[in-house]
């Protein structure tokens, strides 16, 4: 019973800072984007993805980058 609850804490501290590091990388995104550097911005949002976070603001944000890099 104590190592099932262990795997837990220890699984739900994992999801946490995952959570954290994806809302950090967004951030420094929307940061580029900011600065109008549209290639660092889609490559910190394309990290994003990588680690699996899907929301339709990140999507947006992402295609606006790539928008805006192309002009």
């Amino acid at each position: 019973m104590g190592m099932k609850r262990v795997l837990f804490f220890l699984f739900a501290l994992f999801h946490l800072l995952a959570a954290g590091q994806q809302q950090e990388l967004f951030d420094e995104g929307n940061e580029h984007y900011r600065q109008n550097e549209f290639s660092a911005a889609v490559e910190k949002y394309n990290e994003v993805l990588e680690l699996g976070w899907e929301s339709a603001e990140l999507y947006f944000n992402l295609g606006n980058a790539y928008f805006k890099k192309a002009e």
